[in-house]
């Protein structure tokens, strides 16, 4: 990869407002974050998890928030949306899609703590107040501390017309990805699990399923690292066969190479020649490098990489088109989210970088806020309903307190 040039940082904050959606939060700095209809009123809500690392309380779980009327005024209420017999311990991943095909939208979640997985199924559609908490099974239980990854995805992987749940994993000698297989719309059934990866990475920090080869079925891109040494991006080929039982063949995009691991995944056909890129992020950096990769013909050989810039410790991103032009942006809040320890030494603010004509050359580089505000987890949806794309993230993140804001798009 060429180096990174000097970034041409320009000042945007006038065309952003930051707006409270709830102050003085307990939990940890990463928390899973997302948006859905939950309760079929036709517009967006806003799902997040609520916990403490390594700190199991009687609050753990899955929360949504109603926008409200006026969401720069509020107020937004919170209802608790996983069942509380099911704690989910320290949630920082999940995804929301009708995994019983009834109609509405269910929601999955991973637990970081202990790598249960978990289904809250929306009770919408048979008659059930969505505003009380769901019912929760667990689909996957997976004793012991393994830390499971942070994204989980919500796809049909053998084109049985069900969803079915794919995350990396990250237990020492089954690191990887695992894919657990829907038993026709039937929660309650056995989830078959396949373990389709296992390699030397120990941070399994993303998964994307996407069809990387252009040949007609979903394959898997994974990014990770181990530890804050080595990071690694690969992806494995959906087999001709069945996929319950053929054989995924991992190809690497990158080798393993010296990077505070990869994190940050994103897929967009970058350079617009019909192939599906991969963005990631070097998510432990200090301050980490964002890059692009560009697929090539055929997929199956190493990557080309490109610049995009630089951000304090980048875990997470938004890939969204913020001014209307057809074109996405890339948000890129820092992950500086203890006042203390690998994650404190620095602040890096809330900024997103814009490409030019060429994308291979290094992008610019907008700031948004100055540090102190961080923004792990983020997420990109119109809140006020005004046409463009806002962001919803963690802010002023301390140990173990946050807020969660949404900050107004005002770029014209």
């Amino acid at each position: 990869m060429a180096g990174i040039a000097t970034e041409n940082e320009i000042d945007r904050k006038h065309e952003w407002q930051r707006h409270d959606i709830e102050a003085g939060v307990k939990m940890y700095g990463m928390a899973g974050l997302g948006s859905a209809d939950l309760n079929g009123d036709g517009k967006l809500d806003i799902l997040f998890g609520q916990s403490v690392r390594n700190d199991p309380q009687p609050y753990d779980g899955i929360y949504w928030y109603e926008i409200p009327g006026n969401p720069k005024k509020g107020p937004w209420v919170r209802r608790r949306l996983s069942d509380p017999e099911f704690p989910i311990r320290w949630n920082i991943s999940l995804t929301t899609g009708d995994v019983d095909n009834d109609g509405d939208i269910d929601v999955v979640a991973l637990s970081f703590d202990n790598s249960n997985v978990y289904l809250c199924l929306n009770p919408l559609k048979q008659g059930g107040d969505v505003n009380k908490p769901w019912r929760t099974p667990m689909i996957l239980e997976s004793p012991g501390v393994h830390r499971d990854g942070e994204r989980v995805e919500l796809t049909d992987i053998d084109g049985d017309g069900y969803r079915d749940v794919v995350f990396p994993r990250g237990k020492p000698g089954e690191r990887g990805v695992r894919i657990l297989f829907n038993p026709a719309g039937k929660p309650a059934d056995h989830w078959q699990l396949r373990q389709i990866g296992v390699h030397e990475d120990w941070d399994a920090h993303e998964v994307w399923t996407v069809d990387i080869d252009l040949d007609g079925d979903q394959d898997v891109v994974f990014a990770g690292g181990s530890g804050d040494t080595t990071g690694s991006v690969y992806w494995y080929e959906h087999p001709d066969g069945n996929p319950r039982r053929g054989a995924w063949t991992r190809h690497r995009v990158s080798p393993v190479e010296p990077i505070d691991t990869y994190g940050g995944l994103k897929i967009e056909d970058i350079d617009r020649d019909g192939r599906p890129d991969i963005l990631v992020t070097e998510a432990h950096g200090n301050p980490g490098k964002i890059m692009w990769y560009k697929n090539p013909v055929p997929s199956t050989g190493l990557w080309t990489r490109f610049a995009i810039g630089t951000q304090y410790y980048p875990h997470v991103n938004a890939l969204f088109d913020i001014d209307g032009d057809g074109v996405s942006e890339l948000w890129v809040p820092d992950c500086s989210f203890k006042e203390s320890g690998p994650f404190g030494y620095h602040r890096g603010g809330l900024v997103f970088f814009r490409r030019g004509e060429d994308p291979t050359e290094p992008w610019t580089k907008y700031r948004v806020a100055d540090p102190p505000e961080v923004g792990r987890p983020c997420l990109a949806m119109d809140v006020d309903g005004d046409g463009d794309l806002d962001v919803v993230c963690g802010a002023d993140l301390t140990e173990a307190t946050a807020s969660l804001v949404w900050w107004e798009n005002k770029t014209p």
